[in-house]
């Protein structure tokens, strides 16, 4: 008669993940990364805990964190898990603050004259933020012609320019983080 002898099961956890740390990347993403735990088998995986909340298993030392708020504070730490499924103690907590939000707004500003040379004045300018009607704002021109529309957030702004005598003239602007300051000289072909 044989007798086979199995294994122990293995029980020892992988070793505590060390040197964590979190750097925030943007208004809405933080990156996490660690040192790599050991075992005395295998390391599988790495448990990542946001405030507590288990929220990725990852098999690499680094995590990116995204789709957070901007300004906020965020605590992490991480587990290491080994294939038969031992999980170590929780690293040290460390946390990292997401940027501000970044306000980006824009400006229009410029003349509108006559075909025949002479400043516009009471021209009146429709503005159209993406298409939508209840966004729609009225500015005019002063005596010199000169108008300015300020504090346009990012978006497609359509623009119609239009004056007594005078055929109108549509055209469309965007704002975005690279062109906040825009200059429009118009010309209104006179009736």
């Amino acid at each position: 008669m044989s007798t086979t002898t199995s294994a122990a099961p293995d029980s020892t956890a992988p070793s505590v993940p060390a040197n964590p740390v979190a750097t925030a990347v943007s208004s809405t993403q933080i990156n996490l990364g660690w040192s790599a735990s050991t075992d005395n088998i295998a390391v599988s995986s790495y448990e990542v805990y946001r405030d507590n909340v288990k929220v990725a298993t990852v098999t690499t030392t680094s995590y990116g964190d995204a789709t957070r708020s901007p300004s906020s504070t965020y605590y992490y730490y991480v587990k290491a898990r080994d294939t038969a499924g031992n999980v170590s103690a929780a690293s040290v907590t460390v946390s990292a603050t997401t940027f501000a939000q970044v306000s980006v707004t824009g400006s229009i500003h410029g003349t509108i004259t006559s075909s025949s040379g002479t400043p516009v004045y009471l021209a009146k300018i429709v503005v159209i933020k993406d298409g939508v009607n209840r966004s729609k704002k009225t500015y005019y021109t002063d005596s010199f012609g000169a108008f300015s529309i300020q504090n346009l957030a990012p978006g497609t702004y359509k623009l119609t320019y239009s004056a007594k005598s005078h055929i109108s003239q549509n055209e469309t602007v965007v704002i975005d983080s690279t062109t906040t300051d825009i200059s429009k000289n118009i010309i209104l072909q006179r009736r």
